[in-house]
Parts: structure tokens; C-alpha cells; sequence
């Protein structure tokens, strides 16, 4: 059976992120080690943001409406992405 690629996970700051381990997003899970999909600013967020709404966690998507920080990232479990990846390579 094919696994579904991981959901994309938000995460709003005023700063940009530097680390992305143990990081706890928009839905309340905590990513052990994330990895970064998108990256968004206020500016962008209105125009991109929809076009991954689809493989985005619906909590998280429902949380980010009342977004109000500087930056919007869009981020996976990595070892979920890893295993994803690896598997459709078989």
C-alpha cells in the first residue's frame, strides 16, 4: 500500500525560524525534525498560500485565518517525507 505524502503543517513567527527541531505548530503537534516546504510573508500569503491548501493539515489551515505574524512556513515531519519518498521510489 502507498503512503500519502505527510501533511504540510503551519507555523506563523515574527521571526524567521532558525532550527526546525521540536518545533509545535498551528494544530498543537510537535514536529521532532521538521523540514520546510514553503515560506511565506504577508505580502505572498494571500496569492500562494491557496495553491497548497489540498496537501495542508486542516487544523493548521483553520488556525492560520487568524494569522497575524510576520512569517508563514509551511513545514513536514522529515522522517514521514523520508519514508514517503523512499517509498515511491521503490
Amino acid at each position: 500500500m502507498k503512503n500519502r505524502a505527510p501533511r504540510i503543517h503551519l507555523l506563523d513567527t515574527e521571526l524567521p525560524l532558525m532550527n526546525y527541531v521540536g518545533v509545535a505548530v498551528r494544530c498543537g503537534e510537535v514536529l521532532p525534525n521538521a523540514e520546510p516546504k514553503f515560506m511565506l510573508t504577508e505580502a505572498l500569503f494571500e496569492d500562494e498560500l491557496p495553491r497548497f491548501t489540498m496537501q495542508v493539515c486542516k487544523n493548521c489551515y483553520v488556525a492560520a485565518a487568524r494569522w497575524e505574524r510576520r512569517y508563514l512556513y509551511g513545514l513536514v515531519n522529515a522522517a514521514a517525507e523520508e519514508a514517503a519518498n523512499l517509498e515511491e521510489s521503490l
